[in-house]
């Protein structure tokens, strides 16, 4: 197979997933604790996915605080996993991360809003460390879920993901 060297597969690939196991009616709700986080360079965004219109993250990954979060298999090689955004997530990275920052995403678990009406959101914590080399990151920046012939990849690649907070439907299902 020496003509298929140097492709990879654009299927799944690893997901990050502190929040919860399994799918539907399988579905069990995960507590947070001191191994909720992974630590990487953001890569960019998908949006626009699915029914809801989900974003989801990609991070070349260096540390992982629980490996049993991981759904799916880590590439050796891209070492890229994924985090599906939820309106929190969404806005904190939009606001607080570039393409190729060395950062720290940190699942806090879930809270009841402060009004004590509606829905429990998840709380997360996005950090920056100055010390993490910032890392080249290619034309995976802000991709929407129709590919890259929907955008101009050369005004993508820097660009943060911009509105997908007020977009995001139900934030606890995931949109498979």
């Amino acid at each position: 197979m020496a003509g298929l060297a140097g492709f990879e597969s654009t299927k799944g690939g690893a997901v990050w997933e502190p929040k919860q196991t399994g799918k539907g009616g399988d579905r069990k709700d995960l507590e947070s604790n001191d191994k909720s986080y992974m630590i990487g360079w953001y890569l960019g965004a998908k949006t626009g996915i699915g029914a809801n219109n989900s974003t989801l993250h990609e991070f070349r990954l260096q540390e992982v605080g629980d490996t049993a979060h991981i759904v799916g298999d880590v590439d050796e090689n891209t070492k890229k996993i994924s985090i599906w955004g939820t309106g929190v997530l969404d806005s904190m990275i939009a606001d607080g991360l570039t393409p190729g920052q060395g950062c720290a995403i940190v699942w806090k678990g879930k809270q009841k809003p402060k009004s004590g009406s509606g829905k429990p959101y998840h709380i997360w914590d996005v950090m920056i460390n100055p010390s993490m080399e910032p890392i080249q990151v290619g034309e995976v920046a802000n991709i929407p879920a129709g590919g890259p012939s929907d955008m101009n990849l050369d005004d993508a690649v820097g660009e943060k993901v911009e509105g997908v907070a007020a977009t995001n439907g139900d934030d606890d299902d995931l949109p498979f």
